[in-house]
């Protein structure tokens, strides 16, 4: 099915009863995220940004209360779920389409004539938006040798869901996705993981330029063809094979059921060496006083994660040595344990201070393969030499259970529990939700 009939088409009945739960299961983790995210510093930068710049009568800001258009709002939601590095990825994309996604899909909650959507659309808006997303991240990613964030491909899958949601005509819908795509932000990931600030992986200005790349179609601004997407507008004819290929099983098979989802709200990269120091302290029992130096193998994109005295939530997001340490000490890190107060944990530090990261070939191959893996060693006071074995990430194929537990214990810090079980409740029975007039309610003070 070419793209712009699937953003159309495709029917809450075409899904699966496992696609129907691997997206709630998406909506449940980035929401959350997007929740304690509206706590940082970022969000609230973000949040006021949208109130003077985009406001409107479009939708509402989440635990704020005031209105604006829906590109501020997905602007100031997006950055939310940025500022807490724990929204999902793929591998696929090399990316997070959720940061996005998810905060356009429930800006979207009503028609224009103000009747609110079904759980089932939601789901279907949902999945239509993932899937033309992760696939122009893999095919922009395929084509071209700079690592770009995450918002110059999820615009794209943000602007499908307005699309869809307001029914588009088919050209409106290819000028929809060829704007987003022509003005998503192409900014340059590794920058920002060298030098970490607000910016982030561009998915607030990425869900922002989507969303408004559809109004501005809707209204017959042209900006078609998207390159990433539609087949045969390659005219260098380099990369046809590439963009075939990625979009030759759409609505047959589906992407979105291969999330990386996180634990710990820090940079992918760092979890599993996390995991790895975890397990050798559960074997081995050794205090976290006795621990004289930690050296970490892994593949060489991490080694730009090297901030061992982190001074702002941003740094202490993208470090290794930093997230590794925080997780032996606190046993966890949500938004609160990489915050700014506990940037000057001094316990927290000296570990930090510890950790050296050298880069092995083997590993750099084989994340190319989709694999982040690691090798931690530990040596202690009492002249033992401690290492775990390769490890890569383990909550891609978190349960049910554990994923409502992090739900909880992250939304919590912003929402009262109340809400939050009436929320999670009400995604986990999605299908069954005639209306979601009511859901905006639960996501305000």
């Amino acid at each position: 099915m070419d793209p712009v009939s699937f953003i159309h088409r495709l029917s809450f009945e075409d899904l699966s009863p496992d696609i129907i739960h691997s997206v709630k299961r998406l909506l449940i983790d980035n929401l959350g995220v997007c929740i304690t995210g509206r706590q940082t510093k970022q969000a609230k930068i973000a949040y006021d940004h949208a109130a003077s710049v985009y406001s409107g009568t479009h939708t509402r800001l989440w635990l704020d209360g005031r209105s604006v258009s829906y590109p501020g709002a997905v602007f100031a939601h997006a950055c939310a779920c940025d500022s807490v590095d724990m929204h999902d990825g793929f591998a696929r994309a090399d990316g997070h389409p959720g940061a996005a996604i998810i905060p356009a899909v429930f800006a979207l909650l009503y028609e224009k004539n103000g009747v609110a959507i079904s759980g089932k659309e939601l789901i279907a808006t949902t999945a239509v938006a993932y899937e033309i997303a992760i696939r122009a991240g893999a095919v922009l990613h395929a084509t071209s040798n700079v690592y770009h964030s995450s918002g110059a491909w999820n615009a794209i899958g943000v602007a499908a869901a307005y699309a869809r949601r307001f029914k588009l005509n088919f050209e409106q819908t290819r000028h929809a996705l060829g704007i987003a795509e022509y003005h998503g932000p192409r900014s340059l990931v590794m920058r920002c993981v060298d030098y970490p600030t607000m910016v982030k992986d561009g998915s607030g200005w990425g869900a922002m330029t989507g969303m408004s790349a559809a109004m501005l179609a809707e209204l017959s601004f042209t900006g078609a063809p998207a390159t990433t997407v539609e087949v045969g507008t390659d005219r260098r004819l380099q990369f046809e094979s590439v963009i075939e290929k990625e979009w030759q099983d759409l609505g047959r098979v589906f992407a979105l059921q291969e999330p990386r989802i996180k634990e710990f709200a820090v940079c992918f990269w760092c979890q599993a060496p996390i995991y790895a120091m975890r397990t050798l302290q559960q074997q081995h029992g050794f205090a976290i006083e006795d621990i004289i130096k930690i050296r970490i193998v892994t593949f060489e994109q991490a080694l730009h994660l090297n901030h061992p005295t982190p001074t702002t939530t941003d740094e202490a997001q993208y470090s290794l040595p930093f997230s590794v340490a925080a997780a032996l000490v606190h046993g966890r890190v949500t938004g609160r344990e990489v915050d700014a107060e506990e940037l000057r944990n001094e316990r927290v530090l000296r570990v930090s201070r510890l950790v050296t990261m050298e880069e092995d070939s083997d590993m750099s191959a084989e994340y190319y393969n989709g694999r982040c893996v690691c090798r931690v060693t530990v040596e202690l006071r009492d002249r033992r030499s401690i290492t775990s074995e390769d490890t890569v990430t383990k909550w891609g194929n978190v349960s049910d259970r554990d994923l409502d537990a992090k739900f909880r214990s992250i939304a919590t810090q912003a929402l009262n529990p109340f809400r939050v079980e009436k929320l999670l409740a009400l995604l986990r029975d999605l299908e069954n939700v005639p209306s979601l007039a009511h859901l905006e309610d639960f996501l305000q003070d």
